[in-house]
């Protein structure tokens, strides 16, 4: 049997604190120009940005200079030596750290090679990982009494209220976090609840979560993380363009936790 984890707009704010802490320790870690140091830098601080995680006991992450103007990793895969308190909302901090550690590498975005997903660093409508904001839109508060703490299991959501009906000749907009209108071309179907979330059962772990990129235009990405309990937070990492178009002028997210 799975269980199902639902993340609300706290827990969604933390991460993005361990995300400003894991910016500002690889930042300590640079050279001259930002340009990553002449010898190994320890990747630890980075790791420990985020308190579920930590490197695994006679491990280290380090990089070891660029190399075609990209940070070399040992372990070429730093999450090999990344360990953690095995809690769903571990894993997530995991799939964060990941992509956190790939836009240190200089690697850019994991794709899953859809036609609406552009991987290729700096090329047209490309984005760092940098410039992704979490979406929490649509978070359900938990009711009164239950634990306060980050991954508590949650009713699943209620249904969405419909939209109201366009004007005549006006085609129909799915919702959009936030609840903002506006123009979007999508390429796989609307999400009916933008909320984190992990589902685990007895051997697997799946992370979900949708990310914003701004531009123009706008890019709303979905990413998925499948990790195996065996593995460790080694995982088969998905990430796509589902939505292009307009965003309001910051991220709206859900209620806090209550």
């Amino acid at each position: 049997m799975s269980l199902r984890y639902y993340f609300c707009g706290t827990d969604a704010a933390q991460l993005r604190s361990f995300r400003a802490r894991a910016a500002e320790a690889a930042s300590r870690l640079t050279g001259p120009r930002g340009a990553p140091g002449v010898g190994p830098i320890d990747l630890a601080r980075v790791v420990t940005a985020f308190p579920p995680l930590f490197v695994r006991s006679g491990w280290c992450v380090r990089g070891l200079g660029a190399q075609a103007g990209r940070l070399r990793f040992a372990p070429a895969d730093p999450m090999h030596a990344v360990d953690g308190d095995s809690t769903p909302w571990s894993y997530l901090c995991a799939s964060v750290l990941r992509r956190e550690l790939l836009a240190l590498q200089g690697m850019g975005l994991p794709g899953n090679g859809g036609a609406a997903d552009d991987r290729s660093e700096g090329g047209a409508g490309s984005a760092s990982w940098r410039e992704h904001e979490l979406l929490d839109a649509q978070a359900q508060s938990r009711k009164s009494g239950a634990a306060n703490k980050p991954g508590a299991p949650l009713r699943p959501p209620e249904p969405p209220e419909p939209p109201e009906p366009p004007e005549p000749g006006e085609p129909a907009q799915p919702a959009t976090p936030g609840g903002a209108r506006g123009t979007w071309t999508w390429f796989a179907p609307a999400p009916q609840d933008w909320r984190l979330l992990v589902v685990e059962d007895s051997r697997r772990v799946l992370v979900h979560f949708l990310t914003l990129a701004r531009g123009d235009p706008a890019r709303l990405w979905l990413h998925e993380d499948w990790y195996r309990r065996a593995e460790g937070y080694d995982a088969r990492s998905s990430a796509g363009v589902i939505a292009v178009g307009s965003a309001p002028a910051r991220p709206t997210t859900g209620p806090p936790c209550v």
